[in-house]
């Protein structure tokens, strides 16, 4: 009788045939693409890793001063023709005290995470795009004039559209421009809950404007701004009588 999480295998020309679950072979995927799903169900079967460049290729579409393979640093490709008896053995030897450790820790605790500020700020640039950050990066630009005052939804959206020719509803904007606001580093946020009196940055801002319409106003604060504001609020000292 098959269960729940059994496998069953389709052999050419031959009957199947069900492995048990205890049996069954588990399946990984490595992908460098980010997810747009972080739900309970998700995050439980992900085990994001963060790796360096420092391996690297130079090309005319990066600002990399050189190309670096492992070849430079060990005279040699890894487990290629070259690779000796001794290296294997060295390598075997590794991945045998990796498990090692893997099995020694408690189950619950085996999922050691990275520091994961790289992976959401990846995930922050898969979430603008491309398009929209080359556009968001002029229109937002320190000194452009459209950072630390209030901008009518409407206004920005119409401005993107007839430039981009996307067009893009109100709800696509706000969410693009949101995860912008989170991945710029001159941008501290997305309409700050210090001009919107909101409990909490980011949330959506609506107000009257000057012929007394309510309309939805967007405001982005740049970093230098938030730390000009986090200067002059006084500082509270505890006196004791």
């Amino acid at each position: 009788m098959e269960r729940r999480g059994d496998f069953r295998v389709e052999e050419k020309n031959r009957h199947s045939h069900v492995i048990p679950f205890i049996q069954s072979p588990k399946f990984a995927l490595a992908t460098n693409f980010t997810l747009s799903r972080h739900d309970p169900s998700t995050e439980g079967r992900m085990w994001p890793q963060v790796f360096g460049d420092y391996y690297h290729v130079k090309t005319s579409t990066n600002d990399y001063r050189e190309t670096r393979s492992i070849r430079d640093d060990f005279g040699q490709n890894l487990m290629g023709t070259e690779y000796s008896e001794r290296d294997w053995q060295l390598d075997f030897a590794f991945m045998t005290q990796c498990v090692r450790f893997y099995l020694s820790l408690e189950p619950g605790k085996r999922k050691i995470l990275p520091p994961l500020k790289q992976v959401e700020r990846r995930e922050q640039m898969a979430n603008v795009g491309r398009d929209f950050r080359q556009w968001a990066d002029d229109y937002f630009a320190v000194g452009g004039g459209n950072l630390d005052r209030e901008l009518k939804t409407e206004q920005v959206l119409s401005d993107f559209n007839a430039e981009t020719k996307f067009g893009w509803s109100p709800k696509k904007m706000t969410q693009h421009l949101d995860a912008y606001c989170r991945f710029a580093e001159h941008i501290h946020c997305l309409n700050p809950s210090s001009i919107t009196h909101s409990q909490e940055d980011g949330k959506r801002w609506v107000k009257r404007d000057e012929n007394g319409q309510t309309k939805a106003f967007y405001y982005v604060q740049s970093a230098k701004a938030a730390a000009e504001t986090a200067e002059q609020q006084p500082v509270q000292s505890e006196l004791s009588f």
